[in-house]
């Protein structure tokens, strides 16, 4: 017979427990007022718990009687009671891991005076859930396509599938999620209205029911923002794309919370719906926000396996002359490259524009060819950050030299449109899917030492293997159309190396050699093949291999191979990289340090 305790959420268990737990209070406060004779033998004890290796530790952190070994005034009558006790809370805690018919036993020891509680766990073989039923109520159940996407979704990500070992937490975690995919598209008062894990433990069996009603779908309403002091409303409105009436869809809201954090002019904020104060299926779209300091300096010292030693300065102000403008100016003082730029990026359009312009100089001195460059941009980017578009201009004034040749003068005035498309889970950490990048420029003749084309591409694709195991694959290729590299800026041609290209290679060191000198060639190929294993949610280990080099000809291009092992952390900032690879043509291992999506 099916015995549906899950149902009444362990009445009995609780209720023993609720009991238990008043029963040692009195006991305490008897002994303390004297309810026990004075010639009464106080005791104490140690726990001992024989129970299966991997049960052990998380069941001894469980028992009340743990935290009983270092009372003073325990009685005999006391321990005895408190041991019984210890074994039927075991039996509870087993139970919410699934298993139902343990045996466990308690006995007293004494050896030369002393005592010591031992507690015996077999707990059998664990129920398995031998059936799912999930059922729909509301405009869910007779909806579109759409609907029945969504219901099926939810059937195909239920977390405990028939087959699986019933344990109370994975139960409870399930139901939350399940009603989360619900309310992620059009259903933002979604509601689990009943819930059942049905228990045969004879059989050792578990049937689970569950019912989600949807209630009605409910479109976007009108923005409600408070917190504003500082800055106009239509700073925060600019940034809302969603027309009004459009259908709830939380990545909407996820989107656009990400907006305003990218701005930095608030130290916090809330983008969130009330399904209860919806009116005609309309709900109103509330944000809270705390206004943040306007300036902000930041000093760090830094280390790059790419760039080594370095230290930056980074003033911020985000209200620059009172109209909202960010101002930014940033330096770095590294090994390799010393820069110090000044942008000024304006608040967004209600186009759903961003317009930037800055300027920049930078020194570096890489592959025995030392460059100063001075360079003025303006860029206008849009702001839906899965199908980027931007384009713009940048001017370089440059003079660059090997140690074997004379200082050269060269400057170059680029006009490029560039877009990205970003199809993944996650725009940090993604698991699956795939981001591109095209980008188009020309450089005219009257504006540049000499006229000059260039084409970029790179692509990245991700997989999920399993729950644990991913497998990405990435690739750059790039072209500067022109007959020659003599009177191209550096910084507009190509090389490659280091930790967020072909590792194994210091960082730029593949490219055109002339001498002990890398210069940057007009063409680059850049392939990577990466499986990763998450060890834990967080962490993962990563094997690679990659393959890229730039020359002038790619039709002679000679991959240069790279492979290795490292390591990978997840952080809000998207994942930490620490890589050990062989440089084949080199016959060298290096250790490689990078953040952020390589792409």
């Amino acid at each position: 017979m099916l015995k549906p305790i899950f149902s009444a959420a362990f009445t009995a268990p609780w209720r023993r427990r609720i009991l238990r737990g008043a029963l040692a209070v009195c006991c305490a406060l008897l002994c303390a007022i004297g309810g026990v004779r004075a010639d009464d033998p106080y005791v104490t004890f140690k726990l001992k718990l024989d129970a299966p290796l991997l049960m052990t530790e998380d069941l001894r952190q469980s028992l009340d009687l743990q935290r009983w070994q270092d009372y003073d005034k325990l009685t005999p009558e006391l321990l005895e009671r408190l041991a019984a006790e210890a074994a039927d809370q075991l039996r509870d805690i087993l139970a919410t891991r699934g298993y139902f018919t343990p045996t466990v036993t308690h006995a007293m020891e004494e050896n030369d005076g002393a005592r010591t509680v031992r507690l015996t766990v077999e707990p059998g073989e664990p129920a398995k859930v031998s059936a799912v039923e999930i059922r729909f109520t509301g405009a869910i159940a007779s909806g579109d396509a759409i609907d029945a996407a969504l219901m099926g979704r939810v059937r195909k990500e239920w977390m405990l599938p028939a087959g699986a070992t019933f344990v109370q937490t994975d139960w409870e975690r399930a139901k939350r999620e399940v009603v989360n995919t619900v309310r992620s598209q059009r259903y933002a008062g979604a509601e689990l209205t009943a819930s059942a894990a049905e228990v045969d433990p004879q059989a050792q069996r578990v049937t689970l029911t569950l019912e989600i009603d949807s209630g009605a779908v409910l479109r976007f309403g009108e923005l409600q923002i408070s917190g504003l002091s500082k800055y106009d409303a239509s700073m925060v409105r600019n940034l809302w794309t969603v027309e009004s009436g459009a259908v709830y869809d939380r990545e909407a809201l996820n989107r656009f919370e990400r907006r305003l954090v990218s701005t930095q002019y608030f130290a916090s904020l809330q983008v969130s719906v009330d399904a209860a104060a919806a009116q005609d299926g309309v709900v109103p779209v509330r944000v809270n926000v705390i206004e943040a300091p306007e300036k902000r300096i930041t000093l760090g010292l830094n280390y790059s396996t790419d760039t080594q030693f370095g230290g930056s300065a980074d003033y911020r102000d985000n209200n620059f002359l009172g109209r909202g403008w960010r101002l930014r100016m940033l330096g770095n003082l590294d090994t390799r490259i010393q820069s110090g730029e000044a942008n000024i990026e304006l608040p967004e359009h209600s186009a759903g524009w961003s317009d930037k312009i800055g300027a920049r100089l930078r020194h570096t001195d890489i592959e025995n060819l030392e460059t100063r460059e001075t360079l003025l941009r303006a860029r206008r980017t849009a702001i839906d950050e899965r199908s980027q578009p931007s384009f713009g201009v940048t001017a370089s004034f440059a003079q660059q030299s090997a140690t074997t040749t004379v200082a050269d003068n060269v400057y170059a005035t680029l006009f490029d449109y560039g877009h990205t498309w970003r199809n993944t889970d996650s725009l940090l950490s993604p698991r699956h899917g795939a981001m591109l990048y095209g980008e188009v420029g020309y450089a005219p003749a009257a504006l540049s030492t000499r006229n000059f084309g260039r084409l970029i591409g790179r692509a990245a694709w991700y997989h999920q293997l399993g729950p644990r195991d991913d497998l990405v694959l990435r690739g750059e290729a790039g072209w500067v159309i022109s007959d020659s590299t003599e009177g191209v800026p550096q910084s507009m041609l190509f090389r490659t190396g280091g930790a967020t290209s072909v590792r194994g290679y210091n960082f730029e060191s593949l490219g055109v050699k002339q001498n002990n000198t890398v210069f940057g060639a007009r063409s680059l190929i850049v392939s990577s093949a990466e499986y990763i294993h998450w060890i834990l949610s967080d962490v993962g280990i990563a094997a690679f291999i990659d393959a890229g080099n730039a020359g002038d000809d790619v039709r002679s291009l000679h991959p240069a191979l790279g492979y290795g092992l490292g390591a990978r952390i997840k952080s809000p900032v998207g994942p930490f990289r620490l890589d050990l690879a062989y440089g084949r043509d080199d016959r060298t291992v290096r250790l490689h340090f990078s953040a952020g999506v390589s792409f």
